[in-house]
């Protein structure tokens, strides 16, 4: 860890535009950065409370339900485009946009599950 971090502050000050996650995953894009079990739980915290003033009672558990294997669908997704070997032809195009995230610019291709968001938002 010492070594990422003093790697770091090396770095051009762009990196550091973005969270320190998003940052280290730049500089050492074949690190998996998983968000600390603390750290989800307290943000999940957050977001149950931003969703509780939103989402009907009846419909709050399984919206929280899926919002949760949402999430874990595409953490896992990206943990596969850096470390699996992609045999298929999406799987492949999905590797393939989100290393251009990694190694062409950092600042474009943020789709890590699929390129459609960046196709709308004009940012791939």
């Amino acid at each position: 860890m010492e070594k990422v971090v003093e790697k770091t502050d090396t770095q051009s000050s762009r990196l550091f535009k973005n969270d320190v996650m998003e940052s280290l995953t730049h500089v050492h894009p074949i690190i998996p950065l998983l968000m600390p079990p603390a750290g989800s739980l307290m943000l999940m915290a957050l977001f149950l409370m931003f969703f509780r003033l939103f989402v009907p009672a009846m419909w709050f558990e399984p919206f929280c339900a899926f919002f949760i294997i949402g999430y874990l669908v595409y953490d896992y997704i990206h943990y596969a485009t850096h470390f699996f070997p992609m045999r298929s032809a999406l799987p492949r195009l999905i590797k393939k946009h989100h290393m251009q995230h990694h190694f062409t610019d950092p600042n474009r291709y943020y789709g890590v599950s699929s390129p459609l968001w960046d196709s709308v938002f004009k940012t791939g």
